[in-house]
């Protein structure tokens, strides 16, 4: 099959978008690459961006750190930080250093000068705190769903050093992992009814302040997340690596889902990340360990999101 038989040249970029959205465009809607670090793909995404907007998108959400993400989003809102201490921290996976990604900062920064907040497109991340070695302590996000809270709970004997969890070794050897023992079991007690805590009491909260109370949940998400993730760490299952893909793509749905129901009263979003995190067939993955990496070269057979 020839390219021009699978592609379609866009002469009239705006009408191909228009042909793409319909009548009622999505409130997501997914632009995936193959392959990350690809200049290409990324300066796709950034010369459809504007035409986007000017249809009514009014956020872009990318693979990275959910939380992270909000040093970019307070630089293109107007921010004062340097834009190399943006890229640096404002994206997880190095991705602040991927083509493509300074100048749809800038876009951004420049768009959203002199605009009202409700015009504004901000910078989501929709990915969990997780990197290819391994995983952090959950104590921020429990700390600070606890500080919002104002509970009297003291975690710190629990967590221990935040050491034993980011132990890269954890990532090939199970037991190496603090995932299973009885503190982690402990911590996810107390992380889950943190988290009913806060659905429990989220209409007095969220009329007192909806944006911190859209972070503490978002915390406890993560604490939640985290401590399942470390625990499938422990486990020697056959379907291991594949249970903590699984476990990292199900963080990604619930970030988006948070995303929508944040965004969707000012408009759609644009999602962009690798096809494994956008498509809905089971992706393929396999796993090699040489200098500590896991490579994404296709084999195994994975459930779900990849």
């Amino acid at each position: 099959m020839s390219t021009a038989e699978i592609g379609r040249q866009l002469d009239d970029l705006g009408g191909a978008i228009d042909d793409l959205l319909g009548p009622e465009p999505p409130v997501l809607l997914g632009l995936g690459e193959p392959t990350h670090g690809v200049a290409a793909f990324p300066m796709l995404r950034n010369e459809l961006l504007p035409a986007l907007v000017e249809r009514g998108y009014r956020s872009i959400a990318l693979e990275v750190d959910h939380f992270a993400a909000s040093v970019v989003d307070d630089y293109v809102a107007g921010g004062t930080a340097d834009v190399n201490e943006v890229l640096e921290t404002g994206f997880s996976h190095r991705f602040g250093a991927v083509p493509g990604n300074r100048e749809l900062v800038e876009w951004l920064r420049a768009h959203n000068a002199e605009r009202e907040p409700q015009d504004r497109v901000r910078f989501r991340g929709f990915d969990g705190p997780m990197e290819i070695s391994g995983a952090p302590s959950p104590r921020r996000a429990l700390t600070s769903v606890i500080d919002y809270l104002s509970v009297d709970l003291d975690v710190d004997g629990l967590l221990g050093a935040d050491a034993d969890w980011s132990s890269e070794a954890a990532m090939f050897d199970p037991a190496a992992s603090i995932g299973g023992s009885d503190r982690a079991r402990a911590l996810r007690v107390i992380a889950d009814d943190l988290a009913s805590a806060l659905r429990r009491a989220a209409p007095g909260l969220c009329r007192r302040d909806p944006d911190a109370h859209d972070r503490a949940t978002a915390h406890a998400r993560t604490a939640l997340g985290l401590l399942r993730y470390h625990a499938a760490m422990a486990s020697s299952s056959t379907d291991r690596i594949a249970t903590l893909l699984s476990l990292r793509a199900e963080m990604m749905a619930d970030n988006l889902l948070a995303i929508v129901a944040r965004e969707q009263h000012r408009g759609p979003t644009l999602v962009f990340a690798h096809n494994a995190h956008l498509q809905r067939a089971p992706s393929d993955m396999a796993v090699r360990r040489g200098r500590g990496e896991l490579g994404r070269r296709g084999g195994a057979r994975l459930p779900g999101l990849g």
